[in-house]
């Protein structure tokens, strides 16, 4: 950059607009703006600021989060010939005020959400979001301006010693001077990627900013959620392909690799440490070390440092001078002694704002008249003419990398009258460094303590949260120095706890069991014992969350306390605080519980395992080929060679085979093994337990879910050998073990209720029957776990628990897990229906003929949907060749998802079109066509499960009748009233979740309006009854049903029954842009993404089976027909095991291996494990895992995903996704639809842990186990439990309920014959 630097620092953009317009300037937030473009941008602003009066001279406020409007304000400032002043977006607004007053500020640019900062203020504030369609009519064109002089280019703000920030004005001879110099020093290049994370009311931001567009290189705008630092920082480096990075030491420690991409590292702010020298100067890697106060322009020393050299912070940059002198004389001192560092030079600041004294007193002439910087930092030169920086000389230190004069904090605490004096000093701390204040006080004051809360209150309101004191500390006298000043360092560590923030008054413990609570809660909230009062609320006053009421719990129980054996998270939500808890525990100890013995571990052998491995699996291989048995047959006798006449038997004959396989073989093969299974307790891996499971895998192959809710249900039910009364409706197809039920006379049972009549746990597997006496209602998504019964008349509600050996009585409601009696039903609605019995008990003929309908094509709507698929590859592979057709059946994804969801809309014509609200009688016209149209949602979230959790999802719901607002996200909803049901915009609705679904009993059916208001959050599997209202910003739990009354705006419960939650934990770091409020261009992108989710998984199986049905044909050709029958079968289980083994790797290659971290919705990790959840769960689930599952096999196959699974494991469920974050014991057994939820989105930010099942531990149906969570060994988890995040269950305990609480029931003893 030869000859002098340019009189305006614009000019350093400008030339670059005019010699590369093309080149990138700037991306911030997928936004990529050209130096033309971007050079018009800011010509723009200065047009808009100039027909707002401002003049050069004038003073323009910044006031905006990083962002492309920020740097448009800056770029648009400096055109318009103005000073502008950048400001911290998050300073409170006394600092604000006195920032815009002090520089005289005539326009604050700034936004709409920070419109509050500029309340009150003499100035007018411009919105940059309200003005950008007025900014975009301005002219392009550069506005004239006389640069003849050098007027002040901009105004940054340090701490000030009175207790107020000064100003430091910048000519623009001194910025460009410095830009020139650095640029050629840096070293940057017009193909360097920089990266920008500094704010911009920091002065090492000049340095990121125009070194980068002085040469033509692009800036890449940093993050502003929690990727700034640490690991999220190195995967945005990585993801933007940056070159060059300025830093902080403190800020480049938190990253957990190097990366090779960066070329050099610029390091400024603060002492840069060696060891980080020697973990980054590699890879040939230049690192820099630069130093310089605002007052001296950015920087003005610099140095290259090198692995195991010496840190220092060099010599003076080209036009700069640097000298040592003493503080006291100005003398220099000799070589090698300290002395104050003092800057010469162009970059040397105007001075201070409306502070002719200060300037005077640090901005001198020295002998040779150039005006002259005094830093207040020491330094010495070594041998080398290096300048080696030995701190500072006064009260200005650095505080996580922010510059701070100790006494503008002392001036703040000053403001209070009984304050004399106050001294701050800095405590060297892994958090990068705390704050004390030491205060004389003018005169005594009653409760010291109280006191210090109050002033610290005071700071945090009046000043930046990296200035607020972390101790308060009242003292008798300040030590000082010979100088008068006071000796910072002979100030005592502080003696009381850090501050925290408000709260009532001390409260100290007054017994041992106070005592001890104390000692946890210190522990685990890593806070002093003697600063926990008794009496602070652990949610209100300490900022305790779900996690730390969890962890807290856990360790309790660890703790051995009397009373904490059986303690759970709502006892701790009952009883926040210390003393309420310790009351709590005195009386649950003194009621006393008999001891559970500890239940010997059963061991089974490895060869008695492998035995019923082999039987389950020849069970399977016989299902595969009576499936493949006609496509054997017509393959070898056309010898494996396609033809249209092939193609008409093969459509003739699978219809056929396909009913046989999924109404009669089921029905035979259910009611072979079932029949003469007795109630019991059994042994694992024996005769019992094979029956059950061949019964259970027959019931999942069976048509139970189309025909659950109709007519047809109860004949069938029958047929598989339970017991089913006259006129009852059963609305579920969870009937695993059908002859150990049975159901009385005009008995309702509700959607997706588990009637389970038999459970694995411990080792064991008990049988038990699930009666359900005339007249009683169970509603959905209930578990009934036998043996239990349902007295007549009685109702178990919605999401409960009905636990072994439990009985509703006649005419009671229970409700609740684990369920308990209550008054009422408290719902109208139900007692209405159950009040009513005037409702009819049979189905007309015409009303059964409709199911038969309904049914039949149900049954045949996934070959409808793949029929024009199937025709066109035959059709391509015989008019071309092989080769052709498989690269058809590439596209064959887009065309079974248009295909399916073309089948579902058209039909939908033929189920209700407009719920009508109210109460109604179930056999009628009515009652058909709600079922029908449940059934088309099932067969959706059948066919097309991987459209669920994407982008597409709300239209889907739109297109089918729901009111689904904008920018709501969607899982796997069920059981919905599409017309009746609206969610607001923002909304989450998580996994499994179930809202507003129809009410049934006693021959009625209700319908009822659900609305789920904006930015309300759903958890997973959770239920929300039809007729509840959420309100905005609201949340509810896991597996939780929302309170009574409804959920109210911005309250959180969890549970059923619900608790109210005071608090949930919240992470704040993450911008509104990666939450709710993303750019259009990731929006654009994840809906291309998503695309492809949708479609892939019909493709990967689309492929698989052409690739069995190839090798088929091709063994056809020499093989004779009893070994082409036999193979086939074979050939399927592979392409199914080879569908796995490409999403395993598929896995591997996208994510790696899962660690536990926090990403935002919007971050590019979720895209790639949303991504890959959605092709596991429809791809490798459906084609293998769900058919292993509950056999040995199925933990082997997990392994291959990361999943940490010991031996002898019996795992039913498929619901993981994290793999490597699931860590699966020896001997541990897993329910049924278990899941282990290593992962939760609430507030649309992921966070992720890992989930530990110790060895012999049993988790039973329906569970869900958060991620943070351990299950000790030997510990049982009954059904519909809900073990909580951070939670610890102790070794040899049975836990229950939402969430889990202590379960005291039958205590397990070992099975006789069994090995231990």
């Amino acid at each position: 950059m030869p000859g002098e630097p340019p009189r305006r620092l614009f000019y350093f953009l400008e030339r670059i607009a005019d010699t590369a317009p093309g080149s990138t300037a700037l991306e911030c937030n997928g936004v990529v703006r050209s130096y033309a473009e971007f050079d018009a941008d800011g010509n723009r602003v200065a047009h808009y600021l100039y027909s707002l009066g401002v003049r050069p001279g004038d003073t323009v406020g910044i006031l905006i989060d990083r962002s492309l409007p920020m740097y448009q304000a800056i770029l648009g400032a400096l055109k318009s010939g103005a000073t502008y002043v950048p400001i911290d977006p998050n300073a409170p607004h006394d600092r604000v005020e006195y920032i815009a007053t002090d520089a005289g500020v005539k326009v604050l640019l700034t936004t709409s959400d920070k419109a509050s900062s500029s309340e009150g203020l003499d100035l007018q504030p411009v919105f940059m979001d309200e003005v950008a369609a007025e900014l975009t009519q301005q002219p392009s064109s550069r506005l004239p301006i006389d640069d003849s002089d050098d007027p002040v280019a901009y105004i940054i703000y340090t701490s000030g010693s009175t207790g107020r920030p000064k100003g430091v004005a910048v000519a623009h001879s001194s910025i460009c001077n410095f830009i020139k110099v650095a640029s050629e020093i840096y070293g940057v290049k017009a193909t360097d990627r920089v990266y920008q994370g500094m704010s911009v009311s920091f002065d090492f931001s000049m340095e990121e900013l125009w070194t980068t567009w002085a040469t033509g290189a692009a800036l890449i705008a940093g993050p502003t959620d929690g990727r700034k630092v640490g690991t999220g920082l190195a995967d945005f480096l990585e993801e933007n392909r940056i070159t060059f990075m300025h830093a902080v030491p403190t800020v480049l420690s938190t990253m957990d690799r190097t990366l090779p991409r960066i070329h050099t590292l610029n390091l400024g702010g603060e002492a840069c440490p060696p060891e980080l020298v020697e973990r980054w100067g590699s890879h040939g890697r230049r690192i820099l070390n630069t130093y310089g106060p605002t007052e001296c322009t950015a920087s003005c020393t610099w140095a290259e440092l090198h692995p195991g050299e010496p840190v220092t912070i060099g010599k003076a940059l080209p036009t700069y001078g640097a000298t040592l002198r003493d503080p006291e004389t100005f003398e220099i001192v000799p070589d090698g002694m300290p002395g104050e560092l003092c800057i010469t030079g162009v970059g040397v600041a105007v001075g201070y704002v409306g502070r002719p004294d200060l300037t005077a007193e640090k901005f001198v002439l020295d002998e040779e008249g150039r005006r002259t910087y005094k830093t207040g930092d020491l330094g010495r030169f070594d041998e080398n003419g290096n300048i080696v920086y030995l701190g500072r000389k006064d009260a200005e230190v650095k505080v996580r990398g922010h510059r701070v004069d100790l006494g503008e904090i002392e001036g703040v605490l000053l403001e209070n009258d009984i304050v004399s004096t106050a001294v701050l000093n800095k405590i060297d701390s892994e958090a990068g460094g705390e704050l004390a204040a030491y205060l004389l006080l003018s005169k005594g004051v009653e409760g010291k303590r109280e006191f210090a809360t109050s002033l610290h209150d005071h700071a945090r309101k009046r000043l930046p949260p990296y200035m607020v004191p972390d101790y308060i500390e009242f003292v008798d006298d300040i030590p000082l120095m010979p100088s008068g000043k006071p000796d910072r360092k002979a100030l005592p560590l502080p003696a009381h706890p850090r501050l925290i923030g408000g709260g009532d008054a001390y409260r100290a413990p007054e017994t041992e069991t106070e005592q001890s609570i104390v000692e946890v809660w210190a522990q685990v909230m890593k806070l002093p014992a003697d600063q926990l009062s008794t009496e602070a609320d652990l949610f209100t006053d300490l900022g305790g969350h779900s996690l730390i009421a969890a962890t807290l719990v856990s360790k309790l129980r660890a703790s051995g306390l009397p009373g904490t054996e059986d303690l759970s998270i709502p006892d701790l939500y009952g009883h926040p605080t210390i003393r309420g808890l310790s009351s709590f525990l005195d009386d649950s100890g003194a009621v006393g519980h008999e001891e559970v013995e500890d239940a010997e571990r059963v061991r089974y052998p490895g060869g008695r395992i492998f035995l019923f491995g082999l039987a389950q699996f020849a069970y399977l291989y016989f299902i595969v080929l009576v499936s493949m048995l006609p496509i054997g047959i017509l393959y070898s006798l056309h010898d494996g060679r396609p033809s249209m006449e092939m193609l008409f038997q093969l459509a003739a004959t699978l219809p056929f085979s396909y009913l046989f396989g999924r109404w009669v073989l089921p029905l035979w093969t259910a009611r072979f093994f079932g029949d003469g299974i007795a109630e019991g307790e059994y042994p694992l891996y024996g005769k019992e337990h094979l029956r059950v499971w061949v019964v259970q895998r027959s019931i999942s192959l069976s048509p139970l879910p189309n025909l659950a809710g109709s007519h047809w249900m109860v004949g069938y039910l029958r047929a598989l050998g339970a017991t089913v009364g006259e006129g009852s409706h059963i609305g579920t197809a969870q009937i695993p073990l059908p002859t150990m039920v049975t159901i009385g006379d005009n008995v309702t049972v509700g959607y997706e209720t588990h009637l389970r009549g038999f459970e694995i746990a411990d080792g064991r597997l008990r049988i038990g029957r699930v009666t359900l006496e005339n007249d009683a209602t169970v509603g959905a998504n209930a578990v009934l776990a036998g043996p239990c019964t349902v007295e007549h008349h009685a109702v178990l509600r919605a999401q409960s628990l009905l636990a072994e050996g439990q009985t509703v009585p006649a005419r009671e409601v229970w409700s609740g897990s684990p369920s308990a009696k209550i008054k009422t039903a408290n719902d109208p609605a139900l007692e209405t229906m159950m009040e009513c019995d005037k409702a009819p008990r049979e189905w007309s003929y015409d009303l059964r003929r409709k199911f038969a309908f309904g049914i039949a094509f149900l049954e045949f709507l996934p070959m409808l949907a793949m029929l024009p698929i199937v025709a066109l590859v035959w059709l391509v592979m015989l008019a071309y060749e092989d080769g052709t057709a498989l690269i058809v059946t590439l596209f064959t994804g887009p065309a079974f998802v248009l295909t399916a969801c073309a089948l579902i809309l058209w039909f939908r014509r033929f189920a209700l079109q407009k719920t009508p609200v109210g109460v109604h009688h179930l056999r009628s016209e009515l009652g058909v066509e709600k079922w029908f149209g449940d059934k088309l949602l099932e067969a959706s979230l059948g066919l097309t499960n991987q459209l669920y959790g994407t982008m597409y999802t709300a239209h889907w719901l739109r297109a089918l009748g729901a009111h689904v607002g904008k920018d709501s996200e969607i899982a796997t909803i069920a059981n919905i009233d599409p017309d009746l049901l609206t969610l607001g915009d923002g909304t989450f609705v998580a996994d499994m979740a179930s809202i507003g679904s129809a009410t049934y009993s006693n021959g009625h059916v209700a319908f009822r309006r659900t609305v789920v208001e904006d930015r309300a959050f759903v958890g997973n599997a959770s239920f929300v009854p039809s007729g509840t209202r959420m309100g905005g910003d609201s949340l509810l739990g896991v597996l939780s049903t929302p309170p009574v009354r409804g959920v109210g705006k911005g309250t959180s419960w969890l549970g059923n029954p619900a608790i109210f939650l005071p608090k949930r934990e919240v992470f704040e770091e993450f911008t509104e842009e990666t939450t709710f409020a993303p750019p259009r261009w990731k929006v654009t992108l994840r809906y291309f993404v998503e695309f492809f989710r949708v479609v892939l998984p019909p493709t990967i199986l689309g492929l698989s089976t052409f690739g069995t049905l190839w090798v088929i044909a091709m063994l056809s050709r020499t093989w004779p027909m009893w070994a082409i029958i036999l193979i086939s079968a074979v050939v399927a289980l592979a392409g199914s095991l080879a569908v796995t083994l490409v999403v395993a790797l598929m896995k591997w290659m996208l994510l790696g291996r899962y660690k536990t971290r926090v990403e935002p919705l919007w971050g590019n990790f979720v895209r790639r494990t949303e991504f890959m959840t959605g092709v596991f769960e429809t791809t490798a689930v459906p084609a293998l895992l769900s058919l292993v599952s509950g056999t040995p096999m199925l933990g082997p196959l997990l392994r291959l995903f990361g999943a940490k699974v010991g031996r002898r494991t019996l795992i039913d469920t498929t619901y993981l996704t994290e793999f490597d974050l699931v860590r699966i014991g020896d001997d541990v057994t897993v329910g049924t639809d278990v899941s282990l939820q290593t992962h939760l989105f609430e507030d649309r930010v992921m966070k992720m842990g890992e989930v530990h099942l110790e060895s012999g531990s049993s988790v039973s149906s329906r569970a869900v186990v958060l991620y943070g969570a351990t299950v000790g060994e030997d510990t049982r988890v009954q059904p519909l439990t809900l073990i909580m995040k951070g939670e610890s269950l102790p070794a040899n305990t049975r836990w229950v309920g939402i969430p889990a609480r202590r379960d005291r029931g039958t205590v397990t003893q070992p099975v006789e014959g069994v090995s231990a």
